[in-house]
């Protein structure tokens, strides 16, 4: 099977920040991508101190996609657990520009 990078957005609504990450793997987990932000690195001490909530309920954490399309006054998302493949997560989906992740 042929493999798809993706340009995808993390929005961690909690603490008002967004990332975006370009030439990522369908193959790989959301947790994954999720941990390159949270697990301790030479050049992340200040992005960790901003998401100092997630890393400290990484076990809780969960992943939604707005449901395409919706009503604005009804939306509506699909709910993804870390260990779940980007490809999977997004099988099916209306995408537009590129995925969006909240991440709670």
């Amino acid at each position: 099977r042929k493999m798809m990078r993706w340009h995808i957005e993390l929005k961690f609504e909690l603490v008002s920040l967004e990332f975006h990450i370009d030439r990522v793997d369908d193959n790989k987990n959301l947790g994954d991508i999720l941990n390159e932000f949270l697990q301790p690195k030479e050049n992340n001490t200040h992005i960790r101190n901003q998401l100092k909530l997630y890393c400290e309920n990484v076990n809780t954490i969960r992943f939604f996609l707005k449901r395409l399309p919706s009503p604005a006054n009804q939306v509506d998302y699909f709910c993804f657990e870390p260990s779940t493949k980007l490809s999977e997560s997004l099988k099916n989906q209306n995408i537009i520009e590129f995925p969006t992740f909240f991440v709670a």
